[in-house]
């Protein structure tokens, strides 16, 4: 009789968090389906909530379904007689098959684990990422100066900080780098998270007691507030630095677990499943775009029912925040747990080349000056440079442009069906 061997960290984190979805999907379907229980208000969340259970159970049924396939064949393949000795993996291969990899079935787990864990990391950053101009637009409906700070943070600091990321790679232990990479991500999500509910909470208490004046922007009919002294505005803006500025590093760990899984694990776990490379490469990249094509859609349609049933700004921003920081959260025990049993499965991980044995490469100053050099002298250097410089306008489709069309009055759920076609467009 087939039974199951003890469940890795991986399944056994799956099955817990599976649970939690199952309960907070159905809690959601019973608020949107019984109107006696829920209100109107509490039925748009309810949606929310049901979207959010549910969709994130398609990796942990991946995850599970890899655990039992593999299961299943390596007790298939279990001999009867002969004694066992470890592969290039470090699993036990039977003396009888000539060689050959008896549990033939483990690399199928290296790969759904890996693929998972980088669907979740993606999916939390994709989201957060197009959440925040959202949120800062419904926080200031008057001006965009929050979302150009937003950018102009991100952007400078991943030109300063890549090389050292790529460097610390380079030193750093592989799980140890990339449990930096998931922990500081989260970790910075859910600060940023509560600096947008605080700045949140001061404008809601400004408002009430009239310490704003209110206007409305002639452009766009939407309600803003004017500070009278700084002396009443600190608070708020120290809230949203916080938030921008926690945004703005979970961006840096995000790159740098996305650096340490595409330019170093998969080179390891082709070479040791004897893979081609460019499977690897090419699978991760597919996740990149699917995440980038659905997670604001998903997002924007979640906006969209949710502001056509709660009329208060303040509460929408709130429960944006939270659903927003929340999927994140969800999300973070998978990605840790199923990378975290990719390196205990593939031993070679753990055997990386210390610093001193890489290749030399010359001064860092001198390699970045001869780069740039050799760049400007090509070509099709003005061109690129040029399409650079749309990211400092609303035509290119980013965070940017997004908090222009909701500054402009369009729907949310209009601007997810716009980021979907233009994503569409630029894979074909």
């Amino acid at each position: 009789m087939w039974r199951l061997p003890p469940l890795d960290r991986t399944a056994a984190t799956a099955v817990v968090l599976g649970f939690l979805c199952i309960v907070v999907g159905s809690s959601g379907v019973v608020c949107r389906t019984q109107a006696v229980v829920c209100v109107a208000h509490d039925k748009a969340i309810g949606t929310i909530l049901a979207s959010v259970g549910f969709g994130t159970l398609l990796p942990l049924i991946a995850c599970l379904s890899a655990y039992v396939v593999d299961s299943r064949r390596a007790e298939e393949t279990q001999p009867l007689l002969g004694y066992v000795r470890k592969n290039t993996l470090g699993n036990k291969t039977p003396t009888g098959t000539g060689g050959r990899r008896a549990d033939a079935s483990m690399p199928t787990r290296l790969h759904v684990y890996l693929y998972a864990s980088h669907f979740a990391t993606a999916w939390g950053d994709r989201l957060w990422q197009f959440a925040v101009p959202l949120l800062l637009t419904q926080l200031f409906p008057s001006t965009l100066l929050p979302n150009v700070i937003v950018q102009l943070i991100v952007y400078a600091i991943l030109i300063v900080s890549m090389p050292h990321l790529g460097a610390f790679v380079d030193a750093t232990n592989r799980w140890h780098a990339v449990r930096t990479g998931i922990l500081g991500m989260n970790g910075m999500v859910a600060v940023s998270a509560a600096g947008l509910v605080v700045a949140t909470v001061l404008l809601r208490q400004t408002d009430t007691s009239s310490a704003f004046n209110h206007s409305v922007n002639s452009t766009t009919n939407a309600p803003s507030y004017t500070v009278p002294s700084a002396a009443s505005a600190w608070p708020v803006y120290a809230a949203v630095a916080v938030a921008v500025g926690a945004s703005a590093v979970s961006q840096i760990y995000n790159n740098l677990q996305t650096l340490a899984l595409e330019k170093d694990w998969v080179v390891e776990l082709a070479s040791a499943t004897d893979s081609p490379l460019s499977a690897w490469n090419t699978s991760l990249l597919r996740i990149d775009m699917a995440t980038r094509i659905v997670s604001p859609m998903v997002y924007a349609l979640q906006m969209g029912v949710l502001q056509r049933a709660v009329p208060s700004a303040h509460d929408q921003v709130v429960v944006l925040v939270m659903t927003a920081a929340g999927w994140n959260l969800l999300l973070a025990p998978l990605q840790y747990a199923a990378l975290h049993d990719v390196y205990t499965l593939c031993p070679s991980l753990a055997a990386k080349r210390p610093p001193h044995q890489l290749r030399c490469f010359p001064p860092q100053s001198h390699s970045t000056i001869a780069m740039w050099t050799m760049y400007l002298k090509h070509p099709t250097s003005v061109v690129s440079l040029s399409f650079c410089v749309l990211y400092m306008t609303v035509l290119k489709e980013n965070a940017l442009s997004t908090a222009y069309l909701l500054w402009h009055g369009t729907a949310p759920a209009t601007v997810g069906r716009s980021a979907w076609r233009t994503l569409l467009n630029e894979a074909r």
